[in-house]
């Protein structure tokens, strides 16, 4: 009889990958969530600044509006990445959770035939799982980019001259 030590040290593993994929949803979420709470403060405040500054001199204007144009894209840009990332993302798990599929898979199998079963549930549901999660890692990394531009176009807005 074998100790199955190879199957078992592989389930392990990839159950604790498993794992690490159904968190992973969450810091995404978590992130597009601070993304969008620091660019609303950000342009709020900068808004409300604007609001108190003196007349763009009329040869800036253009590069004024620019800058403005410029900003609401990208804020908006970022607000929709945010906002996909916090859709709902399917996850799958090692098995379906029926007693007919768990019959059907493990009653009257040999230990090692099981292991071969479950790791082999493991891998399918990981590999699926990592195409999932691909789309909100792209748009929480767009959104981390967008964000610092955003920020610069609105601080350039007050280095825009001014009717003294």
């Amino acid at each position: 009889m074998t100790s199955n030590l190879d199957l078992r040290v592989s389930l392990e593993e990839m159950h604790t990958y498993l794992q690490h994929q159904h968190g992973s949803i969450e810091a995404y979420k978590a992130t597009a969530r601070s993304l969008l709470s620091a660019a609303s403060l950000i342009v709020a405040l900068t808004a409300a600044l604007q609001l108190f500054s003196v007349k763009i001199e009329p040869s800036s204007i253009g590069l004024y509006n620019l800058f403005i144009v410029s900003a609401i894209v990208l804020y908006v840009a970022l607000i929709a990445c945010c906002v996909g990332t916090l859709f709902p993302v399917t996850l799958w798990g090692p098995i379906e959770p029926t007693w007919k599929v768990l019959r059907d898979a493990f009653v009257g199998k040999d230990d090692r035939e099981i292991l071969k079963m479950r790791l082999s549930g493991l891998l399918n549901a990981i590999s699926h799982n990592s195409t999932a999660l691909r789309r909100p890692g792209k748009l929480v990394k767009i959104a981390s980019w967008l964000l610092p531009f955003v920020v610069v176009l609105l601080f350039g807005l007050s280095l825009i001259p001014r009717v003294s």
